[in-house]
């Protein structure tokens, strides 16, 4: 995972904005579940590894969460989180598809693989 300082030194922690704030709320949320007990570690599945369970966690969650988005924040909430994707989204898929794609990048923006 990129250390924090990483985004200060470039600048870029205002870039990851609100949807960089909901990613990383789904990393911490798992590291808290695995704390708590459950069985979220990589050490329990075989050939995972902790970032791969970190977005299994994310993506066990957010499709019904991104579904009910606009009517918890304020409308168009949305669509803010998909313009913020750090690389581009499927212009044909639904915003919700469009949107856990978004939230897909910039997971693997914040936790790069390797």
């Amino acid at each position: 995972m990129r250390p924090l300082n990483e985004f200060g030194k470039f600048g870029e922690l205002e870039k990851i904005g609100e949807l960089g704030t909901e990613v990383v709320g789904y990393i911490i949320a798992y590291w808290e579940c695995c704390s708590d007990g459950h069985n979220y570690l990589a050490v329990n599945h075989a050939g995972q590894t902790t970032r791969d369970m970190a977005y299994q966690y994310m993506t066990e969650r957010y499709e019904d969460y991104l579904a009910d988005i606009d009517s918890e924040y304020y409308d168009g909430y949305r669509a803010l989180l998909i313009s913020q994707s750090p690389t581009p989204v499927p212009a044909d898929a639904t915003p919700i598809e469009q949107a856990m794609a978004a939230f897909d990048a910039m997971f693997a923006y914040l936790w790069p693989e390797g």
